[in-house]
């Protein structure tokens, strides 16, 4: 341990040196400290900062210009020390990261949610937790609340960056050896323009590699217009720059569509703030170098990677909001959790790879191999974790293991109605004398379908059956985006258009012969429900348009760590479900059809998850098997029953 100790200390003394022989880019420095401040603010949600992921962005930018920076002015770059010097840079860090939610991860989350941290970590590990997110909910989804990794997604595109890159310009230097901003100008467009079209289209495109390829690209154009001079319009490049980057941080929001379009703007801040040399003007530049924004700007990496599963793991024990004092505590444990981080841990790796019997490199690949085979272990090993307190708290809980047993039937219920009417091609069972209900959509569907069958009057005088209709979203309104998005697949590239061959389908004759079409989904906020309803009607006039109901913390979780006072934790998280309802509302109105709102079988005014010893819910809005039988009886309280032809 003393030892070691020289080592850090002789290594402080080297950095303090190297500092001291070239020139410090202040304003990077400065970008990082207000970046990763304004990602933490987000994060906790303090002050009021809505936009604060922007800081994302400007990092993005800021390592472009960078990398592009030392790729140029490398007289005798070589590539593979630069991969070693990266990986140095980046995998110790996320390496110790993953290890420290495993521990604290095997002792917090319940059994479900510790096999997908699992399933994170060997993505992370490996960079590439970016694709295993973009399969998942999107980013601003209450379901981060159980991605301790989450935040690794921007570390991944950063790594698959630096590896893309550098080939990319030594290709460039071989072959066209001058010009090289144009084709980086290229890219930018190329990048910024699919982007734009994209990222409305999914949340999950958030995370896509090549949709943030032009926040680089920005960063290496900077690179070739900036020289070693200070411009002369210095001060009013960082104003703006930085009026720019406030304006994003407290302007966007989740509702608006990323990267794209407005991902640009906060990148255009960052790229004027680095162009302006701002610290090289008088004492007003001076502002920029002070030591706190020093000391933030040189740990940025670390406070990112460690202020996420800070705040998910103290969310998930806690399952309630957090105070405004537990938040600044919180930080101020980060920030010196961080400190301690990068000065033993992070710079050793980073700057002294060999030192006496020490080599960091070894080390490096040592604590892969050991991150690695223990995951290994967990994902394809089974090795049961002999933790009393996951084993008997969750899987033997007699009403969590009722709600997941309850699950399997549902589930083989559901495949027993889709392999009859596939191999049988049969439809609704042999009951004569019986008006036929069809419920038709997603697995929200199914589950109204699950609550009318435990109702006995439904049962005495009605034939009902299901069908698992995907299309659902085909019915979505179309913007201009998505109008050039299907023009170029259907109509240059003579793509096949899955939502007009299912549509020319002739085999909706069977709503025809239906009393009741019930139609039902987690209705996306840009559904077209008047074009949905007049579609319908072509086979079936009595139509009931069901709605979107609440959506939880994940039920089982919440009781795993709530217990019998659930309830009092129970809070809807589906923020748009009045203004959804309501436009689906107006819609059947104006169409003639009947709108039922199932949003007011709960939250009426508590939410209620639990009651009589059964979980109303399998997961954050799914009804549980032996829930159905609670709504049911809440549907027979309502005027569904008029809606019924």
């Amino acid at each position: 341990m003393q030892k070691f100790k020289k080592v850090i200390s002789h290594f402080d003394k080297k950095s303090m040196k190297r500092d001291n022989l070239k020139e410090k880019n202040y304003e990077i420095e400065f970008l990082r400290a207000l970046s990763v401040l304004f990602v933490v603010f987000f994060h906790f949600d303090l002050f009021k900062i809505k936009g604060g992921f922007v800081g994302v962005d400007i990092f993005f930018v800021i390592s472009g210009y960078l990398i592009t920076s030392i790729i140029f002015q490398t007289q005798k770059f070589d590539l593979l020390n630069f991969y070693l010097k990266r990986l140095r840079r980046l995998l110790p860090i996320i390496l110790l990261t993953v290890f420290i939610c495993l521990i604290v991860g095997m002792f917090v989350l319940s059994p479900i949610h510790f096999n997908r941290l699992i399933n994170s970590s060997l993505f992370s590990i490996f960079g590439l937790s970016n694709f295993f997110f973009f399969s998942e909910a999107g980013y601003f989804d209450h379901e981060k609340l159980f991605k301790p990794l989450l935040h690794t997604w921007s570390l991944a595109i950063e790594m698959q960056f630096y590896l893309i890159w550098p080939i990319l310009i030594l290709i460039l230097k071989k072959f066209i050896k001058s010009n090289f901003i144009f084709i980086f100008i290229l890219i930018f467009i190329s990048s910024i323009l699919l982007s734009s079209l994209y990222s409305p289209r999914s949340n999950s495109f958030f995370f896509f590699t090549g949709f943030r390829f032009y926040e680089f690209a920005l960063g290496s154009i900077l690179f070739f217009l900036t020289s070693n001079e200070k411009p002369k319009n210095s001060l009013f490049c960082f104003i703006v720059g930085l009026i720019i980057i406030l304006f994003s941080v407290f302007y966007f929001d989740s509702r608006f569509h990323f990267p794209g379009w407005n991902a640009f703007l906060p990148c255009f801040g960052a790229t004027l703030i680095i162009y302006s040399k701002f610290s090289r003007t008088s004492k007003l530049g001076k502002i920029i170098t002070l030591d706190f924004i020093k000391y933030l700007g040189s740990k940025s990496y670390t406070i990112y990677m460690m202020h996420w599963p800070f705040l998910i793991f103290y969310s998930y024990q806690k399952m309630g909001p957090i105070l405004y004092l537990e938040k600044i505590i919180l930080i101020g444990l980060i920030l010196l959790l961080s400190n301690y981080v990068y000065k033993y841990y992070e710079q050793p790796f980073r700057y002294y790879v060999y030192k006496k019997k020490i080599n960091f490199n070894k080390i490096l690949l040592s604590l892969f191999l050991f991150i690695f085979v223990i995951l290994i272990s967990f994902k394809f090993l089974n090795i049961k974790i002999n933790n009393p307190f996951i084993e008997n708290s969750f899987y033997k809980n007699e009403i969590i293991n009722a709600t997941i047993e309850g699950n399997k039937k549902r589930n083989l219920e559901e495949n027993q109605i889709l392999l009859r009417q596939k191999n049988e091609k049969k439809y609704f069972e042999d009951k004569k004398n019986k008006k036929r209900i069809l419920l038709l959509g997603n697995s929200h569907a199914f589950d109204f379908y699950m609550a009318l069958n435990t109702i006995n009057l439904i049962k005495q005088n009605y034939n009902i059956d299901y069908i698992d209709f995907e299309y659902l979203h085909c019915f979505k309104i179309k913007n201009f985006n998505d109008k050039i998005i299907d023009y170029f697949n259907f109509k240059i590239l003579n793509r096949k258009n899955s939502c007009e061959i299912v549509f020319k389908d002739e085999g909706f004759e069977l709503l025809n012969k239906v009393d009741n079409l019930i139609l039902g989904s987690r209705w996306p906020l840009d559904t077209d429900f008047t074009k949905l309803i007049k579609f319908f009607k072509k086979f079936n006039t009595n139509i009931i348009i069901v709605s979107n109901g609440q959506k939880f913390y994940d039920v089982p979780t919440l009781y795993f760590k709530r217990g019998n006072k659930i309830n009092d934790y129970a809070q809807n998280f589906n923020y748009e479900i009045s203004y959804i309802n309501k436009k689906i509302k107006l819609a059947a109105k104006e169409n003639r059809v009947n709108f039922y709102d199932k949003s007011l079988l709960n939250c009426d005014p508590k939410c209620i998850v639990l009651s009589n010893n059964i979980l109303l819910y399998s997961d954050k809005d799914h009804w549980s098997y032996d829930g159905a039988n609670y709504f049911g009886n809440k549907i027979v309280t309502t005027r569904f029953f008029d809606l019924l032809e």
